[in-house]
Order: structure tokens, then C-alpha cells, then sequence
């Protein structure tokens, strides 16, 4: 029957001790449509989380590196947080009568389920941020650059012990809340713990991704400047789309001041989890290779040598070949001009590799 009046401003009321109360089955629409989404966004990053550890066993040459091993703890406390949280959806916590009513029956092994997901939560933020420390410390250890990069690292490192720490308050005293509501008791914490925490979440995301961008940034100028190939511009676009975390630091600025719905909140821990390998290929790329890469360590990486001796090194010492060969020392010293005049810093013993290269192969050349 077709009615002029929308159905989801019906009202419908319901007792509690002697008290009446009104819901509209709008309001009751909209908590099943939450729940779906949510359900939805965990079965999401089981799927994906078990997708990326499989990948990465055979994508991942060294399975010995922390980073590597990072990776596979944040997918396994990923795949194990979102199975539980499918659990509490379908517990009673998650009931439209508890939403509605406040009333508890006796239901504490969905309390104990309740602490299980806010913990292995926890634990995920405390391995991204363990990652996103390592990512940065892995950007600056070259010897060149080790200095500088120790004021970055420390910044990182702080952000990450304050987001742990607030998480871990936050997280503390929410459980706290939610038992005092089923012995009907009556706490207060202040507003700033439920917000906090994922502002300073949101922060050090960014700022890798920031640092990730700069890297870029660097990497393009030193091949430049160093006569190296070059990277192509789709080869560009795709490190800033999907190695930089520009998309996971987008997110989580969206899914804090676009809306306050959970299915936000989630999805942009379940993205950062699952961009965190593909940047972290990124991190650990040398900037001054032969050939462009940026997946190292992985089956993706290109190690051609047949490059030409003017896509090389070669332009900056072909004229010292023409007289006596070049000794060690001059290869020291033509390694700290390059590196000089960069201005960047760059890593001397890998310029001085490549120039034993480009030597090798014009000696077979002739």
C-alpha cells in the first residue's frame, strides 16, 4: 500500500519500569545498516589481510628482515581483531535491545569478547606504529644521512609512544564505562580520550607520508643530478597513489572530520594496515641504483645491467678513461664530488659501486 507518510518516522513505544519510551523505526533501520557496514568492513580486511600474507610469501625475496616480519604480525592481528569484532557484532552488546533499553542479562562473555577486540586493537596500532618508526629508520640509514635523519626518527618514535598511550587510556576507560552502565553505575572520563588518540593516529600517519613523499622528492633529484634513468611518469604517479600513504593519511583525516560513523573509523585502520607493505617497499629503495626501482627486495624489482653507458655514471669521468685507469682514490673522491653536488647527502660507497660498474662494462666494451 502506497502511504503519503514515510514509514521511518513511525513511532513505537516500549515500557521500561513504569517509563515510556519512543523509537523510530528510522532510528532502528539505521542501527542494522551500521551493523551490515561494519560486518562488511571486517569481512573485508580478513579477506585482504589473508590475501597480502599470502602474496608476500612469494612476493618477498628476504622473509628475514623485520620489516617482513612486522608486516605478517599487523596482517595476523588485523585478520584475528576482525574476527572477533564479527563476534561482537553478533553478540548481545550489539542488540537493538541493549541500544535501546540499556539492559544487560547476564551476558558477560560478551564483556570478556568486548575487552578481546579492544585489545588485539591496541596491539594493531602499537605494530603500525612500530612500522612507521622502522619505515622512517630504514629512510635515513645511510651514513650520509644518519645524522639529520636521528631528529626524524625521534619525532616518529615519540608520536608513536603517545598514540599507544592514549589508545591505551582510551581503550581502559571505555571498558570501564560500559561495565559501570551494566552494574548501573555512574562514571565520567573527558571528552578528549575518544578523540585524541586517533587525531595523534591520524598525525603520524601523515607525517611518514610526508617524509615518503620527500624521499620521492629526493630520489628524482639525485638520479637526476647523478645522470642515472630516470623514473617514467606513470612509474611516479604510482609510488605517490599507492607507496607513499597518501591515500591511508587522506583517509584518516576524512574519516574524522567527515563523519562519525565506525565504518569509517575502521576501514581506515583496515587501509593503513594493508598500504603499510607496499610503502615500506618504497622506504627501503635506494635512490642512487643503476636502474629505477621502487619494490626492492621483491621478485617487482628491475636489475638490469644492460643499461648504456650514457644512461650512467659514464658522462661524469669518460674523459679521465682515456689516460691511465682510475684508481681507487679518485674513485673515492669523484664519489664525494657526485655526492656533493647533489646536495643531498647521498650514499658515497653505493656511487662508488656503480662507478666500478660503469668501469667494468666499458673495459668489456673495448
Amino acid at each position: 500500500m502506497i502511504s503519503d507518510f514515510d514509514p521511518a518516522e513511525v513511532l513505537l513505544n516500549y515500557t521500561i519500569e513504569d517509563t515510556v519510551l519512543s523509537v523510530a523505526f528510522g532510528q532502528l533501520d539505521s542501527s542494522l545498516h551500521e551493523s551490515i557496514r561494519l560486518a562488511i568492513a571486517q569481512g573485508f580486511a580478513i579477506g585482504a589481510a589473508a590475501l597480502l600474507m599470502f602474496v608476500s610469501w612469494f612476493v618477498i625475496i628476504n622473509k628475514k628482515t623485520p620489516m617482513f616480519v612486522l608486516h605478517q604480525i599487523s596482517l595476523l592481528l588485523l585478520i584475528i581483531r576482525s574476527g572477533l569484532y564479527i563476534g561482537y557484532l553478533l553478540g548481545p552488546f550489539n542488540s537493538i535491545s541493549f541500544s535501546y533499553t540499556g539492559m544487560f542479562f547476564d551476558y558477560w562473555d560478551s564483556f570478556h569478547m568486548t575487552i578481546a577486540v579492544n585489545t588485539f586493537y591496541v596491539l594493531l596500532i602499537a605494530c603500525i606504529e612500530c612500522i612507521l618508526v622502522y619505515q622512517i629508520h630504514v629512510i635515513f640509514k645511510s651514513s650520509k644521512a644518519r645524522s639529520p635523519g636521528m631528529i626524524f626518527l625521534v619525532i616518529s618514535a615519540a608520536l608513536a609512544v603517545v598514540v599507544v598511550v592514549l589508545y591505551i587510556i582510551s581503550v581502559t576507560h571505555n571498558l570501564q564505562s560500559v561495565r559501570a552502565q551494566i552494574l548501573a553505575e555512574y562514571v565520567t572520563f573527558a571528552s578528549w580520550e575518544n578523540n585524541l588518540p586517533f587525531i595523534m593516529f591520524a598525525a603520524s600517519i601523515n607525517y611518514t607520508c610526508v617524509l615518503l613523499m620527500a624521499k620521492l622528492f629526493v630520489a628524482v633529484r639525485t638520479r637526476r643530478v647523478l645522470g642515472l634513468k630516470q623514473f617514467d611518469a606513470m612509474h611516479i604517479l604510482l609510488i605517490m597513489a599507492t607507496q607513499t600513504c597518501i591515500i591511508p593519511g587522506v583517509m584518516v583525516i576524512w574519516s574524522y572530520t567527515g563523519t562519525k560513523s565506525l565504518v569509517y573509523f575502521n576501514l581506515s585502520v583496515i587501509i593503513v594496515v594493508c598500504n603499510l607493505p607496499f610503502s615500506s617497499l618504497w622506504a627501503s629503495s635506494a635512490n642512487n641504483t643503476s636502474t629505477p626501482s621502487s619494490c626492492q627486495n621483491s621478485f617487482f624489482s628491475r636489475t638490469s645491467t644492460n643499461e648504456s653507458a650514457d644512461r650512467t655514471l659514464a658522462s661524469f669521468y669518460k674523459v679521465q678513461k682515456t689516460g691511465s685507469p682510475v684508481s681507487d682514490y679518485e674513485k673515492g673522491t669523484l664519489a664525494e664530488s657526485i655526492s656533493d653536488a647533489a646536495g643531498l647527502h647521498a650514499d658515497v660507497d653505493s656511487i662508488e659501486r656503480i662507478l666500478r660498474e660503469v668501469e667494468l662494462e666499458q673495459a668489456y666494451e673495448h
